[in-house]
């Protein structure tokens, strides 16, 4: 077996071209990736600004239902004592 070791400057050429394009593609791509983590990276501060809205507006609905409990208690109570005072029991000043 011989060994063709001649230099083919247009097989050099291809190559050193074919060679450029690759590193060429794949600097794109990593650029273009690099923007994209970016742009994700954005949109994930975005989304734990608003989760944190979100819960302190839970927490406020919380404080507001039980206060509404307390008052609904309140209120039944009340109409309780009504009806008690309605039938004579309790104290009723004549």
């Amino acid at each position: 077996m011989n060994m063709d070791w001649t230099l083919n400057i247009g097989a050099l050429l291809s190559t050193g071209l074919q060679v450029v394009v690759m590193a060429a593609t794949v600097m794109a791509v990593f650029f273009g990736m690099r923007s994209e983590v970016r742009v994700l990276r954005h949109d994930v501060r975005h989304i734990e600004e608003r989760l944190e809205h979100l819960s302190e507006a839970f927490s406020q609905l919380g404080t507001i239902l039980t206060q509404v409990a307390v008052q609904d208690t309140r209120i039944n109570m009340i109409e309780k004592n009504i009806d008690d005072l309605r039938h004579g029991r309790g104290f009723v000043d004549k």
